[in-house]
């Protein structure tokens, strides 16, 4: 619906027909990596310069990294004319502007002055006899236009004091506590699939081994879990409560969310989107083209969406009780860490510690796989070292301990499995028909995306 605004709505539909034409070519400018995984969110220079650093939210965000991406910008900092001469600063000569929006949803209450005819603000006395004007809630939101240029259009302006960097170590803190905090259970039980099933309110997703490293991996959870979040006990996304089958109008618009979501999350923390997730998601540009065509504010709705989105994501998983995580104490353990650094931090008083091979519990898992002897691969032909290790790596991967421990019983189980088979024949049981016919309902609901990725 478009806003009460005549010149926003022209600027919105200047930036929906370029994004139109940009799916149309199969480049969204959500998939740019180079700027979306770059810890380059937008943010507001005059804030940034007085150490009040805020990012840009929602549609505005959203439209200067557009901008960003097609201008080739580097710095994430923007500011008005007027704002740029407080601080000194000058705009280049010929230098043009990007419009954003600011929505008011409440103000100053005015009435008409009986003396003068004008409408002025109306004010009250506070309990401390202070004198404060009226707020009162707008019945519809007023929306101003103002026009903002980046630090790399202006001479004056001093680079980055604190660069917007954040180390794979910070990044892995961030994803994993996201992880623990998901409030959709998530199970690690898919062969090649990942999606979210809105009528169990389950994540299902691709073991982390099997993905190519960790950023798609997260990238992988994160889209999921920006899906759950649309559950009616949530944001209550239309999309998600509403949900209408793959194809549908309602799930392409979701998949547009889900997608800003992620591009939110990128610039922030540092993500980048593969090639494989971009030819999985191309089946939904048609879709959203015919969606933006329709409807160009339906970029925008997503847009704002999206932010609910990943503020909830932040405030309730990425966020949540950080404060333990970044004790000193704390060490984040994922498949890079080392499993002789894990053993010698958690168990410090275990000399054997210093003898334990020094290789990740990804190299782990995969000789593990492989039926190598678990005493040779470790180097300590330990017990008690072997089940803290399997106990450490089934929390890294979600899966339960049995079926890391029966990893080393492999061969042993292969041997029997033979014997058996030639002993007796057993009746033939297309299994893969019967698991298709047990799963087809619960996939038929799913949000799923194929991420064929091998470790």
């Amino acid at each position: 619906m478009p806003v009460n605004n005549e010149k926003v709505n022209e600027d919105r539909k200047k930036l929906v027909d370029a994004v139109i034409q940009e799916m149309e070519k199969g480049t969204p400018f959500f998939w740019d990596s180079g700027h979306f995984g770059s810890l380059n969110r937008p943010r507001n220079l005059m804030n940034n310069i007085k150490g009040k650093d805020k990012p840009y939210k929602g549609i505005n965000a959203m439209t200067l990294m557009y901008y960003s991406m097609k201008k080739g910008y580097k710095d994430a900092r923007w500011c008005t004319f007027k704002q740029a001469d407080e601080l000194g600063f000058t705009i280049k000569k010929g230098e043009t502007g990007i419009p954003i929006e600011y929505w008011e949803f409440k103000g100053p209450k005015k009435g008409k002055n009986p003396k003068t005819g004008k409408w002025e603000p109306v004010y009250e006395v506070d309990e401390n006899g202070n004198k404060k004007p009226v707020i009162v809630k707008y019945k519809k939101p007023i929306v101003r236009r103002y026009v903002v240029f980046n630090a790399e259009q202006m001479e004056g302006v001093p680079p980055l004091e604190k660069p917007f960097t954040m180390t794979n170590e910070e990044r892995n803190i961030y994803f994993e506590n996201m992880i623990n905090n998901s409030e959709a259970p998530i199970y690690f039980d898919q062969a090649s699939k990942n999606f979210y099933i809105p009528s169990s309110d389950e994540i299902h997703v691709m073991p982390r081994e099997q993905f190519k490293d960790m950023d798609y991996f997260y990238g992988t959870v994160a889209h999921e879990i920006a899906h759950s979040t649309g559950a009616a006990s949530r944001n209550n996304r239309p999309g998600i409560t509403e949900f209408a089958g793959f194809g549908s109008e309602t799930y392409a618009k979701e998949e547009l969310v889900a997608e800003m979501s992620a591009m939110f999350l990128n610039s922030e923390y540092g993500l980048t989107a593969d090639a494989i997730h971009m030819d999985n998601h191309k089946a939904y540009l048609r879709s959203w083209v015919k969606a933006l065509r329709e409807d160009p504010d339906e970029l925008f709705r997503a847009a704002s969406m999206a932010e609910q989105a990943v503020d909830y994501i932040k405030e309730r998983m990425i966020m949540k009780d950080l404060d333990k995580i970044m004790d000193p104490s704390f060490k984040i353990v994922s498949y890079d860490t080392s499993i002789r650094e894990y053993y010698q931090g958690a168990f410090p008083d275990d000399e054997l510690g210093e003898r334990i091979t020094d290789i990740s519990f990804k190299q782990f898992y995969k000789e593990l796989k492989a039926h190598k002897d678990v005493y040779d691969l470790v180097g300590v032909g330990d017990s008690i070292i072997r089940e803290r290790l399997f106990n450490k790596l089934a929390e890294i991967s979600g899966k339960d301990y049995s079926e890391i421990y029966l990893l080393c019983l492999g061969e042993v189980k292969q041997e029997k499995d033979s014997a058996n088979k030639k002993a007796k024949k057993p009746k033939t049981v297309d299994k893969k028909k019967l698991a298709e016919k047990v799963t087809q309902t619960a996939v038929d609901e799913a949000h799923q995306h194929d991420f064929p990725l091998e470790a």
